[in-house]
């Protein structure tokens, strides 16, 4: 299976503001429950659970570890 999230975990899509890109810009909002280890969120990207939110900038991703953490990185 590909890494890289599918369309099926996406709960909807909406513009987001983001300050570096100067504008709205479509980001995908995922379930943080739906994440499995080694799945990879090009951002922009939101994700949300019951006590949380956590925002992936434009050029950055997060990669789900093996304690579900995500670690976000900027993309080379």
């Amino acid at each position: 299976m590909d890494k890289l999230l599918i369309a099926r975990w996406i709960r909807i899509g909406r513009n987001v503001f983001f300050r570096q890109s100067s504008g709205y810009i479509a980001t995908n909002i995922y379930a943080y429950s739906k994440l499995q280890t080694g799945n990879i969120i090009v951002g922009p990207a939101i994700i949300e659970d019951v006590d949380t939110t956590t925002v992936i900038p434009p050029g950055f991703r997060g990669t789900i570890n093996e304690y579900l953490n995500i670690i976000i990185k900027k993309e080379a």
